[in-house]
């Protein structure tokens, strides 16, 4: 009866406009114009639909533009709509106003769940214009859209200990529906779920942050934020970590081993990992061996060695076993730090120097990490041995000076002050290994 209704009432007022546009047609002064009938010929309407926004469980909106009016006075427009296809003005109707130019128009009374098929229509003398169908589907709630699983992101891990870490996440959408629960899930085995070892981090979006506990040392683990709404449980991708075993003598916490080799993650944005100990010792206080830049035996000082480096013309040495010392007797992924990767260390992390039954340099990290670089000094056969009593570092780089002919390659010196100097390859100094 509503449908009749509105049909009748659609109808009369269309039928209402017509009566008025004859009139206007017989009006003297256009017959005269058109001289007897001449003029463009009539046809239907140019219309068409525009995308459906707005959708609800019983409403949305759509609308038209009315871009031709066919040659005669557009007397009725809007959109109709069915849940059978092509639908007309029989069917749901909404009346928009005359005339050419955009409208828009308000669907309601619609049933939660279901899909509709939605037209733009136009009336002139000619008849009824439709445009290009389009389809939609209301929600099952009063939400604005149709529900989805949330988006959520997941962290990177830091504050990584023997038994605990630090991760979290970031819900930047709620799907359509209350985020109810969020945090993050880990495991030892890779995509865990939240019927894995889980926290509960609050509720809809927003970052929030996770303490991971009861982990075991020396373990991998796979952590992944999640977020539950009404449709499900949505996971960010996937984080690895390993936790640390015991701390080394001089305070670093040990991460893992590479060959034999203990190393710290420290965080950095390169990802690059640092060795425990110099080449040559076996605990983080033990200076270790001397090496002149690009030796890989033990030196004190050697014009022959210089002038041979001199020759080769070698400016990066990193992995390259007949010259890095930390390749050649470590093996595996060790090799001497670049340039770069110390400039990283001065830019990213605290130097504090520290006792530790020796002088040295403690080293932490973003993620709170730490290495101990003892102030082992230098040595060179002019004038001897020179360490712990200037408490100074002189740590080689593999990256050689390329601005001078000089046999000079980088170092990182640390004593009242920290930076990245130049130092001449004749003199032995100590090296740290580093990895990917």
């Amino acid at each position: 009866m509503k449908k009749t209704l509105r049909r009748l009432a659609l109808l009369s007022f269309a039928m209402v406009l017509g009566f008025a546009s004859c009139e206007d047609d017989l009006d003297p002064e256009h017959n005269g114009d058109n001289n007897g009938g001449g003029g463009a010929t009539e046809e239907l309407a140019t219309v068409t639909t525009n995308n459906v926004t707005s959708i609800t469980a019983n409403s949305a909106i759509c609308g038209g533009n009315v871009s031709s009016d066919g040659g005669s006075t557009i007397t009725a427009r809007g959109i109709c709509w069915s849940t059978s296809q092509n639908p007309t003005t029989e069917d749901d109707a909404t009346y928009s106003g005359t005339g050419i130019g955009s409208f828009t128009a308000n669907i309601t009374g619609l049933e939660a769940g279901t899909t509709y098929y939605v037209r733009a229509y136009a009336v002139n003398s000619k008849g009824t214009a439709y445009g290009t169908q389009k389809a939609f589907t209301t929600t099952t709630t009063g939400g604005g859209s149709s529900e989805e699983l949330p988006t959520v992101t997941t962290s990177s891990v830091t504050s990584i200990n023997t038994n605990s870490a630090i991760c979290g996440g970031n819900v930047s959408s709620d799907g359509g529906s209350t985020v109810t629960a969020r945090g993050v899930c880990w495991s030892t085995s890779q995509n865990p779920t939240t019927n894995d070892n889980t926290t509960t981090d609050g509720s809809g979006t927003g970052s929030f942050t996770s303490n991971i506990s009861g982990l075991m040392a020396g373990i991998t683990y796979y952590v992944r934020a999640y977020a539950v709404n009404s449709k499900g449980t949505a996971y960010g991708a996937q984080k690895t970590f390993t936790t640390t075993t015991t701390s080394g003598g001089g305070g670093e916490t040990i991460t893992g081993t590479i060959n034999g080799h203990d190393y710290v993650d420290l965080g950095l944005p390169s990802g690059t990992k640092w060795a425990t100990c110099n080449v040559g010792a076996n605990i983080p206080e033990e200076l270790g061996n001397y090496y002149s830049w690009g030796e890989i035996t033990t030196q004190r000082h050697s014009t022959e060695d210089v002038n041979q480096m001199r020759s080769r013309y070698v400016y990066e040495i990193s992995g390259n076993v007949n010259y890095d010392a930390a390749t050649a007797n470590w093996g595996g992924s060790w090799r001497m730090p670049t340039k770069g990767e110390m400039e990283e260390l001065l830019n990213n992390c605290i130097f504090t120097h520290i006792t530790q039954g020796i002088r040295g340099l403690r080293i932490t990290g973003p993620n709170g990490n730490s290495i101990f670089l003892p102030a082992a000094g230098f040595v060179d056969g002019a004038s001897g041995y020179h360490a712990n009593n200037l408490g100074g570092c002189w740590y080689w780089s593999s990256t050689r000076d390329d601005t001078t002919y000089n046999p000079i390659a980088w170092q990182l010196y640390a004593s009242s002050v920290h930076k990245i100097r130049g130092m001449l390859i004749s003199y032995g100094c100590s090296v740290r290994p580093v990895s990917e």
